[in-house]
């Protein structure tokens, strides 16, 4: 009987060691928590966004390196009729490691270069003339479930030290950031959500 139970233990036991990336999978598969996850980190681009034709990007775009620390979620999200393009990406990089990344928005940058490359190689393989090639705009989050504050500015210059001279030569682009355990639970649950 002992022994049942322990073998019962070990089999109900594998998924949870990867629980903070299974748990953050599953919330931000519903469209309505991604929603409220925009309403916390972008609340000015929610009102330009068409929710009912969210789809998920069924592939991972993480280094073999990374895989046991971060896990990703790329969805597309058409705008509302009217503006000027046709969708966007929102990029969430769901960040696991306890320990504070510096190198972090290189990170995200190689991230959102393979989202376009895997673009290019779709119009490619159809064979699109690159007159049509329109790549869509990328909205990268960085969803951090560790335990140690994030100070830690998201920027490529943070890494660089560039002299003033050389700043123009810097790529620049926002990086949203949802630290979990640092947003008090009322922001997090506001509105019946998890996020708010």
């Amino acid at each position: 009987m002992a022994r049942e139970t322990a073998e019962t233990f070990s089999i109900h036991d594998i998924p949870i060691r990867h629980f903070p990336d299974r748990s953050s999978r599953w919330l931000l598969s519903d469209t309505e928590n991604v929603r409220a996850l925009l309403e916390l980190v972008a609340a000015d681009v929610v009102e330009y966004l068409d929710f009912s034709g969210m789809e998920q990007i069924n592939t991972s775009f993480i280094d073999n390196d990374f895989g046991e620390r971060e896990a990703d979620i790329a969805l597309h999200i058409p705008f509302r009729d009217g503006l000027e393009t046709d969708d966007l990406i929102i990029y969430i990089l769901i960040e696991h490691q306890s320990n504070v990344d510096p190198t972090m928005a290189f990170r995200v940058l190689s991230y959102m270069v393979k989202i376009w490359d895997s673009q290019r190689r779709e119009w490619a393989s159809d064979q699109r003339p690159k007159s049509e090639w329109r790549f869509s705009p990328i909205l990268p989050i960085v969803y951090y479930t560790g335990e140690h504050r994030w100070e830690t500015p998201l920027t490529l210059d943070a890494v660089m030290d560039p002299p003033d001279v050389l700043h123009r030569f810097v790529p620049v682009f926002d990086i949203l950031f949802l630290g979990v355990k640092e947003t008090d639970a009322e922001t997090l649950t506001k509105g019946g959500h998890l996020f708010g």
